[in-house]
């Protein structure tokens, strides 16, 4: 299925709306509340995504190595 430019200029959009839905609004240091800007948006979920690969590679490498830092699956050789 394919977009045409209308859909595909919103959905970026609609996106960034569900976001600010989400991570909710910003407070200033004098107290005033906002909405997060387009840019803090794109930081946050670039830090998430960030967590996820680091928590995956941990999982994934974590399973395979012992705490010496040896692999578990390889045998030792004299």
């Amino acid at each position: 299925m394919q977009l045409d430019l209308t859909e595909q200029n919103r959905l970026p959009i609609s996106e960034r709306w569900v976001l600010r839905k989400i991570y909710g609004p910003t407070q200033d240091n004098d107290g005033t509340w906002r909405i997060k800007t387009n840019e803090e948006l794109v930081i946050l979920i670039k830090k998430e995504t960030d967590r996820k690969i680091y928590k995956i590679t941990k999982t994934t490498l974590g399973s395979t190595f012992n705490q010496n830092g040896h692999n578990k699956n390889c045998q030792k050789t004299n």
